[in-house]
């Protein structure tokens, strides 16, 4: 049976602006802020990362607004685990088209990870489409870990 036990929500509030997203080489995105909604104690972040308070099974989601002006632009986004992107669950279809007034897209991520008292995830990103300007709207990002196990 599948039960909730805790989890924890970081939510950019108060940090406004974009970050480009749409970069060469994998890199993890910096965007989170100091707004924390927890249950349990131990958590903690950085500006890109997330650092696990307790072990377990967890669903990990990830949502974002993307905006760009760009032509066939298309970001992948994976969740990263203490430096290390994981490759088994991967958001892939994130495509700007920048035709007919269409600027945006968003992104969805949700992934069943086992982590470990001290890991540290977070998201990063990794242009597969064209060059140019994906931006991530801090604001309209969130990320959540519900402990489910």
């Amino acid at each position: 049976d599948a039960y909730i036990r805790g989890g924890v929500y970081y939510k950019a509030d108060g940090n406004t602006g974009t970050v480009n997203v749409n970069t060469s080489a994998s890199t993890l995105i910096s965007w989170m802020n100091n707004t924390i909604y927890a249950n349990g104690t131990g958590w903690s972040q950085t500006a890109t990362t997330v650092n696990v308070a307790k072990t377990g099974y967890y669903m990990v989601v990830f949502n974002g607004r993307l905006t760009s002006g760009a032509i066939r632009t298309n970001v992948i986004f994976r969740f990263n685990v203490n430096g290390t992107d994981l490759t088994n669950d991967m958001a892939l279809n994130n495509y700007v088209r920048f035709d007919s007034g269409n600027t945006e897209a968003s992104v969805n991520l949700t992934a069943f990870l086992l982590l470990s008292a001290g890991d540290d995830i977070g998201v990063s990103g990794q242009q597969e489409g064209n060059a140019g300007t994906v931006n991530l709207n801090k604001e309209q990002a969130s990320l959540s870990l519900v402990l489910v196990g």
